[in-house]
């Protein structure tokens, strides 16, 4: 006789299974062979086993479950690692950028120190003691320009217009151009007057702040001396002045014959409470020192 094989209902893999497995053996036929659901009973007592011991019964969709929850674990671990490479690389990025401006902040101490040394001090620097020859005039005065609001901006002084400018000319700015400002100097009219030691770093500043919309810059002209000339008769129109000074005056003459680039000028006139008039002109140095 034929041993009749395991149905598929007899597939047990869940606690369920073995419920229903035991129930199909009672409402069996009493003629029934036992052994035909062999794998059955020993897939059965597989799983009481392990609820003795206290084992976790898990059919496939347990099974799925599990693993779905075992690889979320291992994904927020994931996540979690590059969360930390990304705080690791903020965290060099910002060590980088203290660096930069450590860079800057001693780059800029350095140029205050050069800008506090005299001139005396930074030549037998360079020289190691040796001898140079006296520098020239030209190249040791002093070079300005003025620095003035376009508008008022709410200014009150010039100091604040000093703080504008060193806005617009910063450290960074100085060490890249080169350039030496050797003084602010707060004037009237809530100007600036910016010292340098070279016209070069005079065209530096220019160069910076001529197009800013705040700030107009100016290099100032150089003025004629003035005379003023007292005793001058009624008769004498302020238009003819000239005329007769130069015709009672050889030397004066001679100058504005030789150089073409001296001139006089009335620059205004004004009546003594005497009776005669007196006036200031505007020579050239050069006539100056003719007079003289």
């Amino acid at each position: 006789m034929l041993e009749k094989e395991d149905t598929p209902s007899s597939s047990i893999s869940s606690l369920n299974d073995v419920t229903n497995f035991l129930r199909e053996i009672i409402n069996a036929h009493g003629n029934t062979n036992l052994k035909t659901y062999k794998n059955s009973f020993i897939k059965s007592l597989a799983i009481i086993e392990d609820l003795a011991l206290g084992i976790p019964i898990c059919d496939t969709e347990s099974r799925y479950k599990i693993e779905i929850t075992n690889l979320k674990s291992e994904l927020a671990l994931k996540e979690d690692e590059v969360q930390n490479v990304k705080n690791e690389n903020l965290n060099i990025q910002e060590e980088l950028l203290t660096v930069k401006n450590e860079l800057t902040r001693i780059k800029a101490e350095e140029y205050d120190k050069i800008m506090k040394l005299s001139y005396a001090s930074a030549t037998k620097t360079s020289t190691s003691g040796k001898t140079n020859p006296k520098p020239s005039t030209h190249d040791s005065q002093n070079h300005f320009v003025i620095v003035s609001p376009k508008d008022d901006n709410g200014l009150k002084d010039s100091n604040q217009t000093i703080s504008m400018i060193k806005e617009k000319i910063s450290n960074q700015k100085s060490l890249e151009s080169g350039l030496r400002i050797k003084k602010f100097q707060p004037i009237n009219g809530k100007k600036c007057l910016i010292k340098c030691d070279t016209s070069n770093d005079v065209d530096k500043i220019c160069s910076i702040l001529n197009n800013d919309e705040k700030l107009t810059i100016k290099k100032p002209t150089k003025k004629n001396p003035r005379i003023m000339v007292i005793g001058i008769s009624k008769d004498i129109p302020k238009e003819e002045l000239i005329n007769y000074i130069v015709s009672q005056n050889p030397k004066i003459d001679e100058c504005l014959k030789v150089n073409n680039d001296d001139f006089l000028k009335v620059i205004f006139d004004k009546p003594d409470r005497k009776g005669p008039s007196y006036a200031y002109k505007n020579p050239t140095p050069t006539e100056t020192r003719c007079v003289a």
